[in-house]
């Protein structure tokens, strides 16, 4: 994207260039072109490569993956700093979760012409009602059905809608992929925290900085994007931080952390990233939810000792690389193929709303699953006559 300002006279005063490059990532040209990092960032003082890595200097130093990653961002900023940071990440998490859960937000219609609603505010307020009749009957043996699941959908939905309205998020690591860990952290902060003896209870801090680093792994070592891997880079990859977030504010070993993230990503390989319309709405919210709970079912099955990962994390980021790079094209986030397609060929026994697509959307033909998006080319010289056309038009109604 090209940003010009302009003088009074239309003359360019500043131009700059930016690049995404996926991820959430946004560089200048000049970023683009620099050659590596700044010289001015310190080094970091337990560099790690890999996972293998991680643990071999958690089991020497007796320290958990929290406790090297934060040592790591001390280097270059103060405690309180990296502190500050991390609260913020979580205040904005929780910020976007209770906007998202906001009852009077109940059923309301999501931007875009495929008319998906709200589902958050009625998940949350329904599993409210079932804690309160449980309270009220003062049983602790009654267990609402399936209550673990309700809280986990309602906090994760709640955030993908907040994003589908452009609404303020950490992305984690994309925004595509966002709802997961805010999801699996508010369900640990509401409902498993408390419920630990307090010795026990860890802070948002311990969970993102192990999140992180797993995130950080996969971006290094296979993508985080889904136009380069498809819906496993993105989604999946939340959901393996999400696991290891989860299992070390359990109190879980840095094995087990690993463990959790290998699970939960292992069983995220081959997903394809085909979002209908190309909005990020169907199927990307629902599954923010899916791996919010694969996140928590990974720790559990670890925790109980019946997950048997057969490889590592690094190798299970080694495969996820190997499968985007093999995967089609059309289900790497182009929604030319998968349920974007098919959802363009059922619109062809639907004119009405067919017509609507086209029109909300730009595209010139859809049929057969191949999109042809119109492409409006505006030069800057267009943009220079608009202007000037609007503002003689401005000048000759004020002379009126």
């Amino acid at each position: 994207m090209i940003c010009k300002a302009l003088a009074q006279d239309f003359s360019c005063v500043l131009e700059i260039r930016y690049y995404s490059t996926g991820g959430g990532f946004i560089l200048t040209e000049e970023e683009m072109l620099s050659a590596g990092p700044a010289s001015s960032k310190a080094p970091l003082p337990i560099p790690f490569r890999s996972m293998s890595d991680l643990l071999e200097i958690c089991e020497a130093r007796k320290m958990d993956i929290a406790s090297v990653v934060r040592t790591n961002e001390e280097a270059r900023r103060s405690a309180e700093e990296v502190s500050a940071g991390l609260q913020e990440l979580w205040a904005v998490m929780e910020s976007c979760l209770e906007r998202g859960l906001d009852e009077e937000k109940a059923n309301q219609l999501l931007p875009g012409p495929l008319q998906m609603r709200r589902q958050a505010p009625q998940l949350y307020a329904a599993a409210l009602e079932e804690q309160h009749k449980q309270l009220a009957e003062k049983d602790d043996t009654r267990q609402p059905v399936m209550e673990e699941l309700r809280w986990l959908n309602a906090y994760a939905l709640a955030t993908m809608e907040e994003n589908a309205c452009m609404g303020r998020l950490v992305t984690a690591p994309t925004n595509g992929a966002a709802g997961v860990v805010p999801a699996v952290l508010a369900y640990y902060m509401r409902h498993l925290r408390p419920k630990q003896p307090e010795a026990e209870r860890k802070d948002p801090e311990t969970y993102l900085l192990t999140a992180a680093t797993v995130g950080v792994l996969a971006k290094e070592h296979a993508c985080i994007s889904g136009a380069q891997g498809g819906c496993q880079a993105e989604v999946g990859t939340a959901t393996a931080m999400a696991a290891a977030g989860l299992m070390s504010v359990l109190g879980g070993s840095p094995q087990q952390v690993s463990a959790a993230a290998t699970s939960a990503l292992e069983h995220s390989l081959g997903m394809t990233c085909d979002p209908v319309l190309g909005l990020v709405q169907a199927p990307c919210i629902e599954r923010n939810s899916m791996g919010a709970i694969k996140a928590v079912n990974a720790v559990a099955l670890v925790r109980s000792g019946a997950g048997q990962s057969l490889l590592d994390l690094d190798g299970v980021l080694r495969v996820m690389k190997e499968t985007g790079s093999a995967m089609d094209r059309r289900y790497r986030e182009t929604a030319l193929g998968g349920l974007a397609a098919d959802y363009e060929r059922s619109l062809q026994l639907r004119p009405e709303l067919q017509e609507m697509v086209k029109a909300d959307m730009g595209f010139k033909r859809i049929q057969h699953g191949t999109r042809k998006q119109l492409k409006r080319q505006v030069t800057y010289e267009d943009l220079e006559q608009s202007l000037f056309a609007r503002r003689m038009e401005s000048q000759a109604m004020s002379k009126c």
